[in-house]
């Protein structure tokens, strides 16, 4: 019974991460075309919480964060934290948390 609880834990968090992964690497590619393909990330907490519930969509909350901060602000491809990024970064931060934990209590 144990093993089967950790088997559906360790998927739900594989979900997350996995569609955080699938959502950067699809912004990454229409960033040249659109401006908002860093929204995508939002979807993916949507779906994670929805599939998975509020633990995974957390952890997608901060894996899509880092993303955001990673690919889709200046500097591009660092994780250096700049001042003139910080709302863009906390309002996506604050949007990412509201988003999981309303998905997750409509899961």
């Amino acid at each position: 019974m144990q093993r089967h609880v950790a088997r559906i834990a360790v998927l739900r968090y594989g979900v997350a991460i996995l569609s955080v992964a699938l959502a950067s690497l699809l912004a990454l590619w229409l960033r040249p075309l659109a401006l908002v393909s860093a929204q995508l990330l939002l979807v993916a907490i949507l779906t994670t919480g929805w599939v998975g519930g509020l633990g995974p969509a957390l952890v997608a909350s901060a894996l899509a964060t880092l993303a955001l901060d990673y690919s889709f602000t200046p500097p591009f491809d660092s994780l250096k934290f700049q001042l003139a990024t910080t709302p863009r970064l906390l309002i996506f931060a604050m949007v990412a948390l509201l988003m999981a934990t309303m998905s997750a209590a409509r899961r």
